[in-house]
């Protein structure tokens, strides 16, 4: 119901929410205004990270953006929503913090595994949601890119190789190879299988299976 009032384009390019406000003539320009960026909906899978007053530090799984969440029916709403637990949940900007929009269901910490293979799937099949308001991560991102064509070039001696069919796969696996268990970061010394060993990890080649 809270998708189809807000988001929901009816036959003539309009929304339930534009023509309530276009059709109430008695709302002033900040009321307008305030009711016309409810269009600016985020929704999704979030951590609670703080409990302040009535109002929630969420992080949204996808994007690791942090929103300030309050319910416009009471702060009785959020007394399930305690650190450490999550919130699928639609919010909505409100003056200086986000608004809980819609109904919510807050889920225990014992299902993080379960709320992060979905966060992951959607990442995966919505790759521009990790970088909608992360200015950080899109250039982390950009960053990655450029660090894997200097490691592509390194490895092979071009941007653009042509293989033989039947030497595709143990070449990429030996692409990888290099990458993981062979290039030493600049500033520690360390192949990423050394710090995935650091951190308890069984670092393993990723399975080359071409067609």
């Amino acid at each position: 119901m809270d998708w189809f009032i807000l988001e929901h384009v009816l036959g003539d390019g309009k929304t339930i929410l534009d023509k309530f406000v276009r059709e109430n003539g008695g709302l002033s320009p900040l009321d307008k205004d305030m009711l016309l960026r409810w269009k600016e909906v985020v929704e999704g899978l979030f951590e609670v990270e703080e409990r302040k007053g009535d109002r929630l530090v969420l992080r949204d799984l996808v994007d690791d953006c942090r929103y300030v969440a309050k319910s416009n029916i009471g702060p009785w709403t959020l007394s399930e929503a305690t650190p450490g637990c999550f919130m699928a949940t639609r919010l909505v900007p409100l003056e200086d913090y986000w608004m809980l929009s819609g109904t919510s269901e807050v889920y225990p910490s014992s299902e993080r595994g379960v709320l992060y293979e979905l966060a992951y799937e959607y990442r995966m099949k919505n790759p521009s949601a990790v970088f909608k308001c992360n200015e950080a991560k899109l250039k982390q991102a950009w960053d990655l890119q450029a660090e894997y064509r200097a490691d592509f070039i390194a490895f092979f001696g071009n941007d653009l190789v042509v293989l033989e069919r039947a030497s595709l796969a143990q070449k990429w696996s030996d692409y990888h190879r290099y990458r993981n268990f062979a290039k030493k970061g600049e500033k520690d010394g360390l192949t990423p299988a050394e710090r995935a060993r650091q951190l308890g990890a069984t670092p393993s080649l990723p399975k080359i299976d071409f067609p």
